[in-house]
């Protein structure tokens, strides 16, 4: 697989030393994107311990939220520990190679999340990743440094598989042209338009139930397991668009998170399909 298809983002990292040494197992591997969200400045010691890749690290990109570092990626995969499974829906790194193979097999590209050397990805940032793996290892201590982990995932993800690398899905419509893959700003603005349509829908109107935030939640999970490409998108965005169009608005209904100019026309997706 082609290194330049990753990228290794580290969300609030608080040690320099694990930049610097992060970026030095990345450039071990031609690995070349790195993405800081929040967390410290690299400085004196993040050099010191990128050694020979000192470029990686003066070429990492800084953001301030976790989804603008990964708007452009068609995948996100958080790392986190196993012992997590019992609160999230975490799968063995071997259990995701075939999903980042395809997808980079079509042009995307993967971004590799890593979380706070103390306490990792928040629940709310691990939910925001297509996926969530781990690591397997051989005893029961589970904690890995940032820098070991990054080396470990990026190793087994670019390391020759057995099994053929799976190509990038044809489209469901033999008219349809090949469509490039929705990346992860694209998917979550149809989710968004897909909220204002459960709004509209009265999913709301029982607020202890929940029911609209945990559709939204299930919906979210089935799209990222699925690979949407742009038509996809645009045929979701359309069909929410419908929603708001044909049912009245009801009072007290909160405003739509996507304005009524930016909705598609009727005429503008149905042929794509």
């Amino acid at each position: 697989m082609d290194p330049r298809r990753l990228t290794v983002v580290l969300v609030d990292p608080q040690h320099e030393g694990n930049v610097g040494a992060t970026a030095r197992a990345m450039g071990n591997l031609g690995v070349a994107s790195l993405r800081l969200v929040g967390g410290v400045e690299p400085g004196e010691e993040a050099e010191r311990m990128a050694c020979a890749s000192r470029d990686v690290l003066a070429e990492a990109r800084r953001f301030e939220t976790l989804a603008e570092a990964v708007a452009d990626s068609v995948l996100a995969v958080g790392f986190v520990s196993p012992e997590r499974r019992r609160e999230l829906p975490v799968v063995d790194l071997h259990g995701v190679l075939p999903r980042i193979a395809s997808t980079a097999a079509g042009g995307g590209s993967v971004a590799l999340l890593f979380g706070r050397e103390d306490r990792g990805l928040t629940r709310e940032e691990a939910e925001a990743c297509g996926f969530l793996a781990s690591i397997p290892l051989p005893s029961t201590r589970h904690t890995l440094n940032v820098a070991q982990a990054a080396l470990l995932a990026v190793y087994e993800i670019l390391r020759p598989q057995e099994v053929p690398v799976p190509g990038p899905l044809p489209s469901p419509g033999s008219h349809r042209p090949h469509a490039r893959l929705a990346t992860v700003v694209e998917r979550e603005a149809a989710m968004a338009a897909f909220d204002d349509s459960l709004a509209r829908l009265g999913f709301d109107e029982i607020p202890r139930l929940r029911l609209r935030e945990r559709l939204l939640r299930r919906f979210h999970a089935i799209f990222e397991r699925a690979v949407l490409d742009i038509y996809d998108v645009k045929m979701l965005r359309g069909l929410s668009a419908r929603v708001l169009r044909v049912v009245p608005r009801r009072p007290g209904e909160r405003s739509p998170r996507v304005p009524p100019e930016d909705h598609p026309r009727d005429e503008d997706w149905p042929e794509q399909l």
